[in-house]
């Protein structure tokens, strides 16, 4: 394998290692608003966290596209 093939693979397992986790972590946070014991304002606050995953997954992918496209 080349060098700069095995630069770019570390960097696209970290960087979308990082991603996953941040999003899997405020996914939990999300969905432990919808337990039933919780108030009932609660389920504003976890579709909230959702949006805000959903959103920083979609933002972190089109940053990638962008960087890839940009170094061709």
């Amino acid at each position: 394998m080349e060098a700069e093939f095995q630069t770019v693979m570390t960097r696209v397992l970290i960087v979308g290692l990082t991603i996953g986790i941040i999003a899997t972590t405020a996914l939990v946070i999300a969905f432990r608003a919808f337990a039933p014991e919780r108030r009932k304002g609660s389920d504003v606050k976890a579709i909230a966290w959702i949006a805000g995953t959903l959103g920083f997954v979609v933002l972190s992918c089109i940053v990638l596209l962008i960087m890839s496209i940009v170094r061709h």
